[in-house]
């Protein structure tokens, strides 16, 4: 699991070194809602990511490697589950729409990384399966400094279990 996420930071850091153009580093939280066998067991939760992003060409297609970091608690139905806890790391690949100076900016992002559940119950020792993840965002960049935006990711963490959520989150560029 370590090896695919070095791998996926790595491919993104070489992008973001080979690309003379502005970059920006972000951080972001938001509500999580977990769908398919995560939502079986686990309440909606929270998330944060951080992440640095670059621009390519003339300035409406961005790259750059992210990190996040979330829980859910469990249901009142899971017995013996306490929570999971959700980390990652993802190469993403997006694209803005309308000009520089728009006050309002729309854009789309696909996103391929590593997902890691680590499922804590009641009591005993946590387990923590990995698996490779897909997803996307649709976002509105508004003014030069914040964002919102509306978030998929999933991954098959283990023979029987796919970890999905849906996010909305809120965010600020640092940089």
């Amino acid at each position: 699991m370590m090896k695919r996420f070095a791998g996926i930071l790595a491919v993104a850091g070489f992008m973001a070194f080979a690309t003379p153009v502005a970059a920006q580093l972000y951080v972001q939280g938001g509500v999580t809602i977990p769908t398919s066998d995560l939502g079986d067991g686990a309440k909606t939760g929270w998330m944060g990511l951080a992440g640095y992003m670059f621009s390519l060409g003339d300035g409406d297609i961005f790259v750059g490697p992210e990190v996040f970091y979330g829980s859910n608690s469990a249901d009142d139905d899971a017995v013996g589950l306490d929570k999971a806890n959700l980390l990652g790391g993802n190469a993403t690949v997006g694209i803005t729409f309308g000009g520089d100076d728009a006050s309002v900016t729309p854009y789309v992002m696909g996103t391929l990384g590593v997902l890691s559940v680590q499922v804590k119950p009641e009591t005993g020792d946590s387990e923590t399966e990995s698996g490779v993840s897909f997803g996307g965002a649709v976002g509105l960049g508004i003014g030069e400094r914040f964002f919102v935006e509306g978030r998929f990711t999933s991954a098959s963490v283990a023979e029987d279990f796919t970890a999905a959520i849906f996010g909305i989150f809120a965010g600020v560029v640092i940089g």
